[in-house]
Order: C-alpha cells, then sequence, then structure tokens
C-alpha cells in the first residue's frame, strides 16, 4: 500500500514538472480598448489607450497613464444625479510644453442611447433630455491662464448635437458616440467642434 501511494505522489509530482504542463501564470489584468477624437477649428485632437482594471479594487485605469497621460470614460457620481452623468474626454500629450492638454465633457441624461441637443436652454426645468457640454483647451506656446486664442470655458451659447450610440449596463463595457457643432468661448468668439469616442464605463 504504501509502494502504490508513494508511485502515485511521484507520477503527480512528475506530471506538475512536465515542461509541456508548465505552471500557469497569473491571469491577465481585464482590459478594455478606449479611443476619441475631436476637431475643434480644423485642428484635430486625439487619444487613444487600452483601460486596465484593478483586481485588487475593481477600479479601472488608463494602461500607460505615465507615458501616454488621458482618459476616455463615462461616470456617475449618484445613479440619479444629472451633473453626474458624463462622458470625459482628455489628454495632456499634445505636442509643445508639457502643460498643453484638452479637456471635454459631454453630460447627458437619462444614462441610455439617444440623440440630446446641448444648448443654453439645455439645463432648464422641464427639458426632457437636460445636457451640457465643457471645452478647455491648451495648445499653444504659452499658455499659464486664458488667453484670447485658448479654446476655454462656454457662454452656454453652444449648439451642439450629442449622440449615444452605445450604453453599458455594467462596469467595463463601452460608452460610444459622437458629437458636432458650434459654440462660442468666453472671449464671444465662434467656434465649430465635432468628435467620437469610445469610452469606457467606470461606475
Amino acid at each position: 500500500m504504501k509502494f502504490i501511494l508513494f508511485t502515485l505522489v511521484l507520477f503527480v509530482t512528475l506530471l506538475s514538472c512536465n515542461p509541456n504542463n508548465p505552471t500557469p501564470n497569473p491571469p491577465a489584468p481585464n482590459s478594455v480598448q478606449t479611443s476619441w477624437t475631436m476637431t475643434v477649428d480644423n485642428t484635430t485632437y486625439s487619444w487613444s489607450d487600452n483601460y486596465i482594471e484593478d483586481a485588487e479594487t475593481g477600479n479601472w485605469y488608463p494602461e500607460h497613464f505615465e507615458t501616454n497621460p488621458g482618459t476616455c470614460a463615462w461616470a456617475a457620481s449618484g445613479a440619479t444625479s444629472i451633473d453626474g452623468s458624463v462622458v470625459y474626454l482628455g489628454t495632456g500629450n499634445l505636442p509643445g510644453q508639457t502643460e498643453d492638454n484638452v479637456e471635454c465633457h459631454l453630460q447627458f441624461y437619462p444614462m441610455n442611447t439617444g440623440s440630446w441637443i446641448i444648448s443654453g436652454n439645455s439645463w432648464q426645468s422641464g427639458v426632457n433630455n437636460p445636457s451640457g457640454f465643457y471645452l478647455e483647451i491648451f495648445d499653444y506656446p504659452s499658455i499659464n491662464s486664458f488667453g484670447t486664442n485658448s479654446v476655454a470655458w462656454i457662454t452656454g451659447n453652444d449648439n451642439i448635437a450629442l449622440n449615444i450610440t452605445e450604453f453599458a449596463t455594467a462596469i467595463g463595457g463601452h460608452v460610444k458616440g459622437n458629437f458636432n457643432g458650434s459654440y462660442y468661448d468666453v472671449n464671444n468668439v465662434l467656434h465649430t467642434v465635432s468628435g467620437q469616442f469610445n469610452a469606457i464605463r467606470t461606475e
């Protein structure tokens, strides 16, 4: 009986050490591809990276944030908060000085697929699909504050069509869409904007 038990243990040990059956590596983190592109006044900006899941916290982060900083995500800070339903697009990886960056927020509610017209009246009470738009671009030789050539906070005189074509019901899924239109910045300068995004739902 001891011989049989020893033989069995030896056989299992040898089988587990077989180079054709190596011990499996820890599973790779979940990964979701994201990307966005946006054209403002005939200048195009873009960013893409995979988001990966932190196995311990369950949070999602851009995989190469240190070398390719940016964001392309949807989040809701409170399931019923209108302000919380936002697609965040951005990058700090523009050519030029290190402070050059693009930041864009697209707000919409309810949280599903559909179309919204973002205008100065979007947030008035009684509107079925309240929405909002914010865009800031620092892409100039020296920008330490708002300049006359910078695209900054909008004034509310915007007219932008937002289309959400896919809206994930779970964290880690995609929120996809596109937008286009025009708006006036804080200097009352008219700008055109269009873009599309393939974002990850992080909440």
